[in-house]
């Protein structure tokens, strides 16, 4: 009798954590104004978040694991838990950041992570300046999947500005045994200046910036292990990595692992 009763107290404390896991990762509606406080994500939060998320999150770099601070109304603050909460965009947080500093009050979807932390996946600018940042980031994130997708001998990839992105681990894991030449876009920015000349002599002089595009050959399997290799900096992560030499199989074994945490 003893021991079905305890087998009935485990099973609703496996229930209620379960219903507890599910809720906790159900959306909300939040408004609130951002206060310019700004932290930055713990790598055991953000490692989290990569699991949670199944690694469709771009969190390597500074900007990207910002945790931007919200002020909420009263409405938002009783569904929050909280006055004050603090918001990851897991997208390129330029997409957002005409909203932010606008002043205004702003209106997200997210999702709870922990310790009044939320995240937000689907953030749409209204304004024409945020929408324009957004087609721009879209036009960047199409050609970077269709190339990562495909890496056919002499494929280029345009300016690979977002090369630290998480969000394209399971593709740089596939492309590990993809022995295909690529070039990839590189742009080089510096300074220089201007004279202007009178009878030989100097008259006028004017700093000027200049920019001159190269192409770099690699291998893809090459490009891919070092970008996963700038991905997964221990830095950035609270969880163990696969050695650098592992090969797309030991990559892909741990990746499963991993999101199945």
């Amino acid at each position: 009798m003893r021991r079905a009763h305890k087998i009935a107290i485990a099973l609703v404390a496996v229930i209620n954590i379960s219903i507890f896991t599910i809720r906790a990762q159900e959306p909300i509606t939040i408004t609130g104004r951002y206060t310019r406080n700004i932290e930055q994500l713990s790598k055991r939060m953000a490692s989290e978040l990569f699991i949670q998320e199944q690694a469709a999150v771009a969190l390597p770099g500074y900007t990207q694991r910002s945790v931007y601070t919200l002020q909420l109304d009263d409405e938002s603050a009783q569904r929050a838990g909280r006055d004050v909460v603090g918001v990851v965009f897991v997208n390129n947080v330029a997409v957002v950041e005409p909203a932010l500093y606008s002043e205004e009050p702003l209106t997200l979807t997210v999702y709870p992570l922990k310790n009044g932390i939320f995240y937000c996946k689907d953030y749409l600018p209204q304004d024409a300046t945020g929408i324009k940042a957004k087609q721009m980031y879209d036009n960047m994130e199409n050609d970077i999947a269709g190339f990562l997708e495909h890496a056919i001998a002499g494929d280029t990839l345009k300016q690979p500005k977002n090369s630290v992105d998480s969000r394209y681990t399971k593709q740089l894991i596939k492309n590990l045994s993809n022995d295909n030449e690529v070039y990839i876009e590189q742009i080089m920015h510096g300074d220089g200046v201007r004279y202007k000349r009178f009878l030989g002599i100097v008259i006028k002089k004017k700093n000027v910036g200049y920019s001159s595009v190269y192409y770099e050959s690699i291998r893809m399997s090459d490009f891919a292990r070092n970008r996963l290799k700038e991905i997964f900096r221990p830095i950035y992560w609270n969880f163990n990595i696969p050695d650098t030499n592992a090969s797309a199989e030991e990559w892909q074994a741990w990746l499963d692992t991993l999101l199945k945490t």
